[in-house]
């Protein structure tokens, strides 16, 4: 089957379909290998904020920040430059994300799942967010919690969604990262020892949290469906490298119609959905596709996925997208040693049905391996 265009290749290798080319997806976030890319100078954010004076301004300017953080303007800037580095290195698609972060002051930063992230250096002088804890303990702080209204959330991801397919549709295959979960967003927002705590003495608790978070999640994928974005990448870590966090039984009791709620809103608006988690998910593979995902990613190889397992666990059920190493793979292996991983994955992947892509995203990837894992399959198509 012959594709004319970058979407259109990823859209049937998530229908299973075999590819005229390997197709590649991007994960780029991080600002070093973006600048690396686009071959410009690094900016040390991270340095700048160590400065008295930055830090006093950024203090003391927290609300501004906070008003130009919805529509998420800045991330318009920073997920264009990345786009740019997608186009550059030759992927054919790449993530664009909408955030909800508020500054709490130069240090600290809050999500809409109240998760704290304290700012520290990413290792080369830029910014990168440390969980630091939730702020969800207990009943009484989920009702004072500031929760964000869905249609209102979704309104202004939409108008964003919208204004970045606008930008870069025809460029490359955009991936919309709703940067809503349920099962990561809950037990990061109260600490995974609270989430077991509240599971054991209060269930209904926790439903009143899978509810609302449920609902949010839905309106974002339906704004990603109507921007015209074609591709949904729903991100919940649910494993650990030694295998999944809860027991599959409970992870089906407690989030599993939802799951499957939000994969039918991504259908129903005509988009493809991509599940993502990190660790070993090969026992959630079945689950995975039970709930109507089309594909998953990440299929970690140091949490001992391969791709070949996946495939036999799985068949066709689902796209697999992924695989590629980020811890030496994609930051000091030698050309050689990227072509082979990226040959065996597309060996094992058995023809259809498979999107190559790094495991996930970090400032230690360096662009000129991505570049080879690109070239290395254009070699292989």
């Amino acid at each position: 089957m012959s594709q004319t265009n970058k979407l259109e290749r990823i859209l049937a290798a998530l229908e299973g379909k075999k590819t005229d080319k390997v197709p590649t997806f991007s994960l780029l976030f991080d600002s070093r290998p973006i600048d690396d890319a686009l071959g410009v100078r690094h900016v040390p954010v991270f340095r700048y904020l160590q400065k008295p004076w930055v830090a006093r301004f950024i203090d003391k300017t927290t609300p501004i920040w906070n008003t130009l953080s919805h529509p998420n303007l800045g991330g318009v800037v920073y997920f264009s430059n990345a786009l740019r580095a997608d186009v550059k290195l030759g992927f054919d698609a790449g993530l664009v994300s909408y955030y909800g972060l508020r500054l709490i002051n130069h240090q600290e930063a809050q999500d809409i799942a109240g998760r704290i992230f304290r700012l520290v250096d990413d290792g080369a002088g830029g910014l990168y967010g440390m969980y630091n804890g939730g702020v969800i303990t207990d009943p009484e702080s989920w009702r004072k919690f500031k929760k964000p209204d869905p249609a209102r959330f979704a309104k202004l991801a939409r108008l964003y969604f919208s204004f970045m397919n606008f930008l870069w549709s025809g460029k490359i295959a955009l991936v919309a990262g709703v940067s809503v979960s349920l099962h990561q967003d809950i037990t990061e927002g109260m600490g995974f020892t609270n989430f077991v705590k509240w599971f054991r003495k209060d269930r209904g608790f926790l439903k009143d949290i899978i509810a609302y978070r449920t609902e949010l999640a839905l309106e974002a994928v339906r704004a990603v469906a109507l921007s015209g974005i074609r591709v949904i990448w729903f991100a919940d870590d649910l494993a650990y490298r030694s295998g999944p966090m809860l027991n599959p039984e409970t992870l089906e009791e407690l989030f599993g119609e939802s799951y499957v709620r939000i994969a039918d809103a991504a259908h129903a608006g005509g988009a493809k959905i991509l599940f993502h988690s990190c660790g070993n998910v090969l026992d959630l593979l079945q689950m995975i596709a039970d709930w109507g995902y089309d594909g998953v990613h990440a299929l970690e190889p140091t949490a001992g996925v391969t791709i070949a397992e996946a495939r036999k666990r799985i068949g066709s059920r689902l796209c697999l997208c992924g695989n590629i190493d980020i811890t030496r793979t994609l930051v000091d292996a030698s050309k050689e040693e990227v072509f082979k991983e990226v040959e065996k994955c597309v060996r094992e992947a058995e023809g259809g049905g498979f999107i190559l892509a790094p495991t996930n995203t970090s400032n230690a990837v360096d662009a000129k391996h991505l570049r080879w894992m690109v070239e290395a399959a254009l070699s292989i198509s």
